[in-house]
């Protein structure tokens, strides 16, 4: 299993007090980038209550948790990959955050030897990251980070899909 999960953030604009049809072009971005690359299953934790987007697609398993916790419980085998943002993580070159906060281990992707077995990539939301606080780094666990210009931050499904590719490329199958 390899699983592309990810925090969505429904963007588009309300009308009549009903989100437009965006929400489904941007689970389908979703959807579409984590089959393009191999990925079995793709896990959604949004930030509101439900999303009624259940693709009817037979590549690929569709799952919805309520939290990270709970999308991570269901899968106890699988090795984690957080993918964050540089600026977050406390030791990182580029790390905006007090001088004083304790470093957390992390790699970059171009370093990154991924998981042989069941693996879940998880990217945070798009502007916000995830919390520190929310990555479990026991083995076989790790925290990546993507190098880019000038540390700038990547959208969050771009982030997923390098993360798959390297895997890809890594692993002899792209």
């Amino acid at each position: 299993m390899i699983a592309l999960l990810f925090h969505f953030q429904d963007w588009s604009e309300a009308v009549e007090g009903a989100k437009t049809f965006m929400r489904g072009v941007d689970m389908d971005m979703w959807r579409h980038t984590a089959k393009a690359l191999d990925a079995t299953h793709m896990i959604c934790v949004p930030y509101e209550t439900t999303i009624t987007y259940r693709p009817n697609d037979s590549e690929i398993e569709y799952a919805e948790y309520a939290s990270l916790a709970a999308a991570l419980a269901a899968y106890p085998a699988a090795a984690v990959v957080y993918l964050e943002d540089s600026r977050i993580i406390p030791g990182s070159p580029a790390y905006i955050g007090a001088a004083s906060d304790p470093a957390i281990p992390f790699t970059y992707l171009s370093d990154l030897v991924h998981p042989v077995g069941d693996a879940i990539y998880v990217v945070g939301p798009d502007y916000a990251g995830l919390s520190p606080k929310m990555f479990n780094l026991a083995a076989p666990n790790v925290l990546v980070t993507i190098k880019t210009t000038l540390n700038r931050p990547l959208w969050a499904v771009l982030a997923g899909a390098l993360a798959l590719q390297d895997r890809k490329v890594k692993a002899g199958l792209a």
